[in-house]
């Protein structure tokens, strides 16, 4: 891989913690859909007959292409440069690529004609998207941003694009994903899960008339106190997001919560300052997995005691390998490359 390169991999779709996806039970069927009260399509198969969500021969990574810093229109990489990254990902093992938004920069387009093009000259080539369709407020990045209500023509052709993409490239588009962290309120763009609802069920209305293939999940990707982990998350709306989804997608990230959650134990207890340093970042990297879990479980017993039984995927999870702020040697010391490997051969 060239210098240059900046394959952004982050985080992980489908490569979850098997305790995880245990403790969430959801009934099989031979088409891969549950009742809906269990969530629609609960046990996704793809024509191989291989599960696509929850399945460790399936990984996935958010990918972004860019070769600088700047995400412009004029620095989006090429479906030439996208093409070589996608046969790097595929040499990995990876099988799912997830974006963020649609139609904002031609990543995503580019993305999916590229992919189409490797299938076309090699019928073997496998890889799979979950597209983000951006969801923003009202005002968003500007002085006079309206968190109450949604940007309605922005988000309506995020959503518009995401259904084109769906139906043109039905063999690779698996899932639409309504928002990233477009609830949680520490994200300037955040709206009310309302403006969720809504969107969510703009795409069950088209799958259902056939504007879309009916075989394209639905789901919204937000941080795991958004989805109910936390009591001041929790209001009317945001159980009828949950059951109008078809799985959730649930961000859980220790390694910024060494920083952000005072609560979070980063320093090395007393009892194993007599171990070596591997050790103890061995047992720290245990405690940051069971950290997860409990913001796992939270969520979880929030969809319980509404009632919703439905599959809990991780979104996006991940550990920097450097970092030049809160986490790095002036903050929490919690990034390096050694760690980072530590945590995602245990969340393996």
């Amino acid at each position: 891989m060239k210098s240059q390169r900046r394959v952004q991999m982050v985080s992980l779709l489908a490569v979850v913690l098997c305790l995880l996806m245990a403790s969430c039970s959801v009934p099989a069927s031979n088409e891969g859909r549950g009742d809906e009260a269990f969530g629609t399509w609960s046990n996704y198969t793809l024509d191989n007959g291989q599960l696509l969500l929850g399945n460790k021969m399936y990984p996935a990574v958010c990918y972004s292409g860019y070769r600088t810093d700047r995400r412009t229109a004029e620095q989006c990489p090429s479906v030439e440069d996208i093409k070589e990254d996608m046969k790097i990902l595929a040499a990995m093992g990876i099988k799912i690529v997830r974006t963020y938004n649609t139609q904002l920069f031609p990543q995503t387009g580019r993305m999916l004609r590229a992919i189409r093009e490797l299938k076309e000259a090699d019928p073997g080539f496998e890889m799979y998207a979950m597209i983000g369709a951006w969801i923003q407020c009202e005002g968003a990045y500007g002085p006079n941003s309206d968190h109450s209500r949604g940007d309605a023509g922005q988000n309506k052709r995020e959503i518009d694009t995401a259904i084109e993409f769906a139906k043109t490239y039905p063999d690779i588009v698996k899932i639409i994903a309504v928002g990233n962290e477009a609830m949680v309120t520490w994200q300037v763009h955040f709206v009310p899960p309302s403006v969720i609802l809504r969107w969510v069920q703009y795409l069950r209305e088209a799958r259902a008339d056939g504007r879309m293939p009916e075989r394209t999940l639905i789901t919204t990707s937000d941080n795991w106190a958004a989805l109910g982990g936390t009591a001041s998350y929790r209001n009317a709306d945001l159980p009828a997001v949950l059951k109008a989804i078809d799985y959730v997608s649930l961000h859980t990230y220790a390694f910024h919560d060494t920083y952000y959650d005072p609560a979070f134990e980063w320093a090395v207890p007393a009892g194993e300052s007599g171990l070596t340093v591997r050790q103890q970042s061995a047992r720290a990297v245990e405690r940051a997995v069971a950290h997860q879990i409990a913001q796992y479980e939270a969520v979880r017993r929030y969809l319980q005691a509404n009632g919703i039984r439905k599959a809990i995927h991780i979104g996006e999870t991940g550990w920097a390998s450097l970092d030049d702020s809160f986490c790095g040697p002036g903050g929490t010391c919690a990034a390096d490359e050694y760690k980072e490997g530590l945590f995602y051969h245990t969340m393996g």
